[in-house]
């Protein structure tokens, strides 16, 4: 004869993924409110970043000439200016 019953619940606790999910933001808010600079020290940053890219720009925005040229900005963290003139795509 077969044996119909139901299987033992797992062991353990069982938490919902939403509820894990919202305990783990109240968790991370917590630490970057009482230590802010607490992921930013271990974030290593470029010495020169690329922040936008307009390339095929036609109509957004004219240079001085009036000319719609392909333009790159860049965010410097250093305390030394790059030299654009060495700088190159």
């Amino acid at each position: 004869m077969a044996d119909y019953s139901s299987p033992p619940p797992p062991r353990g606790i069982r938490i919902p993924p939403t509820v894990f999910a919202v305990g783990l933001g109240l968790l991370i808010g917590a630490v970057l409110w009482l230590k802010p600079d607490y992921l930013a020290d271990s974030i290593e940053r470029p010495a020169l970043l690329i922040s936008e890219i307009q390339a095929s720009n036609w109509s957004t925005v004219a240079d001085t000439d009036g000319d719609f040229s392909d333009w790159i900005e860049t965010v410097s963290y250093t305390h030394l200016r790059a030299h654009e003139t060495s700088l190159h795509l």
